[in-house]
């Protein structure tokens, strides 16, 4: 912030803050981002890529191959000159600043693709013309992005601006935005409700009908389930959408470096995995501690020991490594009608297992019922509240981050991914 934000606003610092940002973006591999963001540039042009030039291929589809490279690199040299008219005045400072400083380089890519027609009528000519513009296509690409860096110093103003400006690309390797942090707030919130009152349903249901309970009321445990219920809410909230942000932190992590060409092993998304796992864990550790401590405190009771509360960290983590997996998995990135359905899928699931596992664990510790969890409720609704809510929540949250993955059009399901 204090590089990119606050530097820029103070009169004469402003040498400080174009080293400073050369440091820090220097540091952060800004050139390998910007090899990213070009050929994402490049995929999105008007004009599509032409096929690769093989020994067989005719003059006739080599010279359909250095058109359509033309044809891009105008494309491309519109949104220098595009860049330079619109927006804040400070960003159009250091576009002029940074196009009159690389003139030179600007005119070489302009004399790149000045070549004749009458150059491309031997083949062998041709097919290094072909070749030439299409080295030359990903440097002119570079270089725009180059002078975006340089402008708008965040990588999301970058895919920003270029939207924009026609070029449709997504807004990062991961489409995680504040939108889905919100979104997963409201519908972990609505759902674990809905899953709390399914799930007294349930038991009532089974305990009336099937092992013949007839003193137990629906309306008495709805009566004295509601407010518990509500009150789940808030941890069960921060609960699953810490860990999911953290997850997808990581996701764009590993992303970000299959894009820049990095090859990533077994090893690596081993590492991913169990570092999202357990640094979910210990976010969700946090959660349960402090409120084990104020359901306590309110209630005028010991707080629940840690060794109880530990094994509940297991549904969390295990969702937000799920979604980790997901973002990762090759399959998952050219889903198209299947993937939300997919990703709800799994998430339920992953949810639902690791429920399962952190009761059992729970019970093996000697862990049973409160009065500061529970309330009034009776004891025998906890399994059903086990069984049923995971299984709502998971779904809700498999919903919402579907629409994180790579675009796709006549998507299924989430309607917050642009199309």
């Amino acid at each position: 912030m204090i590089a990119t934000a606050a530097l820029p606003a103070l009169p004469g610092v402003s040498t400080v803050d174009e080293w400073l940002r050369t440091q820090l973006q220097d540091f952060a591999s800004i050139p390998g981002k910007a090899r990213m963001v070009a050929r994402e540039v490049l995929a999105v042009l008007k004009t599509p890529e032409p096929p690769a030039i093989e020994d067989r291929s005719s003059l006739d589809d080599i010279v359909a191959a250095i058109r359509a490279h033309r044809a891009r690199f105008d494309e491309l040299q519109r949104g220098w000159l595009n860049l330079q008219r619109e927006g804040n005045q400070r960003a159009l400072r250091h576009y002029s600043k940074f196009f009159q400083a690389n003139q030179k380089i600007m005119e070489g890519f302009k004399r790149d693709f000045s070549a004749e027609p009458d150059s491309w009528k031997a083949i062998d000519s041709a097919r290094y013309i072909e070749q030439k513009y299409r080295d030359t296509l990903l440097n002119a690409a570079k270089f725009l992005v180059c002078a975006m860096f340089e402008a708008e110093n965040t990588e999301l103003r970058v895919r920003e601006r270029l939207q924009a400006r026609g070029f449709q690309i997504q807004s990062g390797g991961l489409n995680f935005r504040s939108v889905h942090i919100v979104l997963s707030l409201a519908a972990v919130a609505v759902v674990t409700i809905i899953g709390c009152h399914l799930a007294a349903v349930f038991y009532y249901l089974v305990e009336r009908f099937v092992l013949a309970n007839s003193t137990l009321g629906f309306f008495a445990i709805l009566s004295q389930g509601t407010g518990t219920f509500f009150a789940w809410t808030i941890s069960t909230v921060l609960l699953y959408t810490l860990p999911i942000t953290l997850a997808a932190g990581a996701a764009s992590y590993l992303l970000d470096r299959i894009a820049a060409g990095d090859r990533l092993t077994s090893a690596d998304y081993a590492t991913g995995a169990v570092l999202t796992f357990a640094g979910s864990s210990i976010l969700s550790l946090f959660i349960l501690m402090a409120y084990g401590l104020l359901g306590g405190l309110f209630k005028g009771n010991d707080p629940m020991p840690i060794y109880e509360l530990a094994a509940w960290v297991i549904p969390p983590a295990l969702v937000a490594t799920t979604y980790l997996w997901l973002s990762l998995n090759p399959e998952n990135l050219k889903l198209e009608r299947h993937e939300t359905w997919r990703y709800v899928l799994w998430h339920a699931g992953a949810a639902f297992v690791g429920s399962l596992i952190a009761y059992a664990l729970w019970r093996a510790v000697g862990g049973h019922p409160r009065a500061e969890t529970m309330g009034n409720l009776p004891d025998g609704l906890t399994i059903y509240l086990v069984l049923v809510g995971p299984i709502c929540i998971g779904m809700a949250i498999g919903w919402v981050l579907s629409g994180t993955n790579q675009p796709q059009q006549g998507r299924l399901g989430n309607l917050i991914r642009k199309s």
